[in-house]
Order: structure tokens, then sequence, then C-alpha cells
């Protein structure tokens, strides 16, 4: 069996000092789908190194635990993050309430299968008037939509 192995520092994304004017101001859209190897450690770097991130994408990506760390870095997204994927990370109730009370701009939300985030967030999800598509269980969604036709 092929095995692919990914080897140097876990924080991969950190800038260089010996390049102080790097960063991808432009990139908008990131997406590290599946990456078994991207953990909090890298994922710290990215307001410092793609600051106007308008969607991120970290379906898959099971490294991705609640902290504190990764709370902050994705609420520095405040004002331009439109799209948030989630899907099988490692994220928790507390992650999604502190994402819906700074996240306004959200409009694409994708919670499904993470194992740590439960139906009582529907409450907090409510709070996000611009959302358009909220991607999550069936138990999640079932009661999110019976609560905001209501």
């Amino acid at each position: 069996m092929l095995m692919t192995s990914i080897q140097g520092t876990s924080d991969f994304l950190k800038i260089p000092k010996s390049t102080p004017n790097f960063s991808l101001q432009q990139l908008e859209i990131l997406s590290f789908e599946q990456s078994s190897c991207l953990g909090l450690v890298s994922v710290r770097y990215l307001p410092d190194l793609c600051p106007n991130l308008v969607e991120l994408n970290l379906n898959g990506c099971f490294r991705i635990t609640r902290t504190r760390t990764f709370t902050d870095t994705l609420l520095s997204f405040h004002k331009t993050l439109q799209r948030l994927y989630l899907k099988e990370t490692q994220v928790d109730d507390d992650t999604i309430h502190c994402i819906c009370r700074k996240l306004k701009l959200l409009k694409i939300l994708d919670i499904r299968l993470c194992k740590y985030v439960t139906k009582n967030i529907v409450d907090n999800l409510l709070t996000l008037k611009q959302l358009e598509e909220l991607l999550a269980d069936d138990f999640i969604k079932f009661e999110y939509d019976i609560k905001k036709f209501q």
C-alpha cells in the first residue's frame, strides 16, 4: 500500500522573517479540505498571511479542535469571511457560539459531522440573519428549519 508522507514543521504557514513584506493580501478563497496534516499551529498564521479571506474550507481537517487560538483565528476574519466549512472537524458548541456572535457576514456554514456540535447551538445559529445555507446534521438542520420558519 502506498503512503504519502508530508515532512516538515507543523508551522508551515508561518511567514519567514527573511520576507517581512510577504503576504497573500488578495487571496479570498483558501481550502485545506481533507488535509490530515493541517493543525492549529499552522492555522494561527492565516490572518497575517491572507487577511482578506472570504471563504475558508477546513472540511475533513480532523486535527482542527476547539481551542481559544482557533476561535480567535476565525474571529479575526469578522470583516471578510462569508463562507466557512468545518465539516468533520473537532469543533464544539462553544466554537459555534463564538462564530455566531462575531462572524455576522457568514452566508454559508458547514458543520456536518462535527461530533461535538449539538442541537443546543440552534438558537445561536438563528442569530445569523444573513445565513443563506446551513449545512448541518439532520437533527440540527431539522430544529433550525422549524425555528427559522415559525
